[in-house]
């Protein structure tokens, strides 16, 4: 139908990718702090780079969402996240003022 799906509000990275794809998935969503907790500090749980290589074979794009900082967004962009989304980039508005 040409639509995609995103999976969002994950709690965790390890995810069967492949399968993920075969079903239409081409985003996967994060929040920016857990990113940042699983990713960074002297012990990283996940290795970003093998986590990217997984998405890139997959054709799924990596969305980290609630960036509110210039800071935040620096430090995540030594991930190489493919989108982000938050505050800092705009405040949500309701429809009705967006379209005037």
């Amino acid at each position: 139908m040409g639509f995609r799906f995103s999976l969002d509000n994950l709690n965790e990275l390890d995810l069967d990718f492949a399968k993920l794809a075969s079903n239409g998935f081409k985003f996967i969503k994060i929040d920016a702090h857990l990113l940042h907790e699983l990713a960074r500090g002297e012990d990283p749980i996940i290795n970003m780079r093998s986590l990217k290589g997984k998405l890139d074979r997959e054709a799924i794009d990596l969305i980290v969402e609630k960036i509110e900082t210039e800071g935040m967004l620096l430090d995540l962009l030594d991930l190489n996240i493919d989108f982000g989304q938050g505050f800092l980039f705009g405040e949500p508005k309701p429809i009705s003022t967006v379209s005037k």
